[in-house]
């Protein structure tokens, strides 16, 4: 799960360069520490081989040329339906949701909003990326000792697009819990 956690959203949001849409109204950072301290309160995942899955949901690129937009969409679909496995350590499950933190960290993300509690987590992030561009990641999931599932919405603008024409995914991942790792 927690590689999951790690792989799964931040390479989405890699995947589009970090979103782009303005923090909602009444949001604001919310430091690292709060974060973690919010983190603490989540379940920790059991260690063992998992399996993950990502479901592309919805798509959207308005003002783009139709044949252009299908293209650019049956890459993410392609990518999203890939499955992977990995084998999550007693040294990791106990890191619990720390290492997604530590990879938020090393990225240029801030949290507008973070909450965490039990089996429940939400958050909305603006990202940065390499050539300037500010975006938008919000997911909403539940943890569980054996897997996950996040809903994840990215939102960025294109680059030549009219009207500030925004891309807009939103996927769903789920690891489960195999067994132990052989």
């Amino acid at each position: 799960m927690l590689k999951t956690l790690a792989i799964l959203p931040l390479g989405a949001a890699l995947m589009l360069a970090a979103c782009s849409s303005e923090p909602e109204e009444g949001d604001g950072p919310v430091s690292q520490e709060d974060v973690a301290r919010q983190a603490e309160n989540l379940i920790h995942p059991a260690p063992g081989e998992y399996k993950t899955s990502m479901e592309m949901m919805d798509f959207e690129i308005p003002g783009m040329p139709d044949a252009q937009a299908k293209q650019l969409q049956s890459v993410f679909e392609e990518a999203s339906g890939m499955k992977n496995s990995f084998c999550l350590t007693p040294e990791e499950a106990d890191k619990g949701f720390e290492g997604f933190l530590e990879e938020i960290a090393e990225g240029d993300c801030t949290f507008n909003s973070f909450n965490a509690s039990d089996d429940k987590i939400s958050a909305d992030m603006t990202c940065n990326d390499v050539q300037g561009t500010s975006g938008n990641v919000k997911f909403d999931g539940t943890m569980r000792e054996d897997g996950s599932t996040l809903v994840m919405e990215l939102r960025q603008k294109v680059p030549g697009m009219p009207d500030e024409s925004q891309v807009f995914m939103k996927m769903k991942m789920e690891s489960e819990r195999l067994g132990d790792c052989s």
